[in-house]
């Protein structure tokens, strides 16, 4: 039981709490209860949430979800949202192992007012199909997936200054999760979605008026958590949800706290991607475009040695629009990879400060003690900044930089290195654009100065190797430029 919240998937979690026993009867339909009462809090057996009944050898579970959106109905809310039941089967497979599997998500819809007028909405699922199977006597115990034709979702505009329609269909919707343990005990889990394409159109009627329309090829996301601490994960969550109506006490503090820092470093580094293909935003203002864009995230856990990345890489970026200037298509970007990233050490020391503080899990910032017991932490952490080779580059730019910065205190220390290629075209670009406003010289007397600086470097680049000393003096292929000015 421990490991079943690592399951990415919503509707993996749904259906993560195993039968007592291998026969459907009374008592495996109540146990199944006890396990979502304790993994989701009582409230789903008191309200009646979740129903669960024998069927042959299986179990029927369903989620009662109107009667969840009931409970969330507040005076302010004067609308009523629909729901139908969310039911699957779930299948005794092993000693407390199972298998699970629906074939329909109900419909969603919605209507009330709000202070811009009456707004409404609908959300349905089309070709909906979701397997699942736990079995926690073996290493890769839990995996899943999940399938929709078309998820098609359609709202309405209230706002009599902007009053319109959305409608968004995600077509060929592919969702797969996985879990397996980890030399150490813990937990490797994995969460990848894709998606065939997406279009979402806009209608707007009154004073911003127009249709936009926003599309995309197929697109996925991938999560990757390594080392997972599941089980006191689990600890604090049973923990957490038996608690959840106990006023904050010491003895509660005590208790969440204890179980929080059990957990540390909660996991070893989480892992996020994203890509997104032919991406095309149109409209009557003009049509922006990008043949592919990549994001990447990296986060270690809360250990001695604190590390986060993040990166982008775009191509093919394209824009028109009858409101831009006639040489706009020379200088706007048309491909970025820039990948930074950021370490400092003693962030489990700045975890525990913040785990001991008298306001943590509560609704008062840390203490401005806390606070300057962790930024002295960080100060000591020696916190730097690294770039990793990257380019930008544009019809008439070609630029290639990659660096490091220690984030050291009082002045930080920095060394990067900047290489182009056809910079003539720059200046020229330069003197288009000041001749444009104006003011012809003034960007290339200043870019001239620039090329002034720059040694050959291979291939007729230019080449700036940029260092900034702790004593405040910047120096560019080591000739040491004013500070004063």
């Amino acid at each position: 039981m421990q490991r079943l919240m690592v399951a990415v998937s919503a509707f993996a979690a749904m259906a993560a709490a195993p039968p007592a026993s291998a026969a459907a009867d009374k008592a495996g339909a109540e146990a199944i209860l006890r396990d979502y009462a304790a993994i989701f809090g009582k409230i789903v057996d008191a309200k009646g949430l979740v129903s669960v009944t024998p069927s042959g050898a299986d179990y029927q579970v369903a989620w009662h979800l109107q009667k969840l959106f009931d409970m969330m109905r507040t005076a302010d809310f004067k609308g009523e949202i629909k729901a139908g039941d969310y039911v699957y089967r779930l299948t005794p497979s092993s000693p407390d192992g199972w298998t699970a599997s629906a074939n329909l998500f109900p419909a969603l819809s919605f209507k009330g007012a709000t202070k811009q007028g009456v707004a409404s909405g609908a959300i349905n699922f089309r070709g909906f199909a979701f397997s699942g199977a736990y079995a926690p006597d073996k290493p890769d115990f839990h995996h899943s997936t999940t399938s929709v034709d078309s998820a098609e979702m359609n709202f309405e505009i209230p706002d009599p200054k902007a009053k319109g329609t959305i409608s968004v269909v995600e077509s060929g919707l592919a969702i797969e999760t996985q879990a397996k343990t980890a030399a150490d005990g813990s937990v490797d889990a994995a969460f990848a979605q894709k998606v065939k394409s997406i279009v979402e159109k806009i209608h707007v009627q009154g004073e911003t008026a127009g249709d936009f329309t926003f599309t995309t090829g197929e697109s996925g996301a991938a999560v990757t958590i390594e080392g997972l601490r599941s089980a006191p994960f689990m600890e604090l969550w049973r923990w957490t949800t038996a608690n959840a109506a106990a006023p904050p006490t010491p003895a509660t503090q005590a208790g969440f706290k204890t179980r929080a820092a059990a957990m540390l470093p909660l996991w070893n580094a989480v892992k996020a991607d994203a890509d997104i293909a032919d991406m095309k935003f149109a409209s009557a203002f003009g049509d922006v475009g990008v043949k592919s864009l990549r994001q990447t995230f990296r986060f270690s856990g809360f250990d001695h040695l604190g590390v986060a990345e993040v990166g982008w890489k775009v191509e093919g970026l394209t824009a028109s629009s009858p409101l831009m200037p006639h040489i706009a298509d020379e200088f706007l970007p048309a491909a970025l990879d820039l990948d930074m990233k950021i370490s400092v050490e003693g962030v489990d020391e700045m975890a525990r400060a913040a785990l001991d503080d008298p306001n943590f899990q509560t609704q008062k910032p840390l203490s401005q003690a806390t606070q300057d017991k962790i930024a002295a932490i960080a100060k000591r952490g020696s916190p730097k900044l690294v770039v990793a080779p990257g380019h930008f580059t544009t019809p008439a730019i070609d630029l290639a930089f990659e660096g490091e910065m220690a984030l050291q205190d009082p002045v930080p220390t920095a060394h990067f290195v900047v290489k182009a290629k056809n910079f003539d075209k720059s200046v020229e670009l330069a003197g288009k654009i000041g001749a444009l406003y104006g003011d012809p010289a003034h960007w290339t007397v200043a870019l001239a100065f620039v090329k002034g600086l720059a040694k050959d470097g291979d291939e007729g680049q230019l080449v700036w190797s940029v260092d900034l000393s702790a004593d405040g003096k910047v120096k560019v292929n080591g000739q040491e430029m004013p500070t004063d000015k």
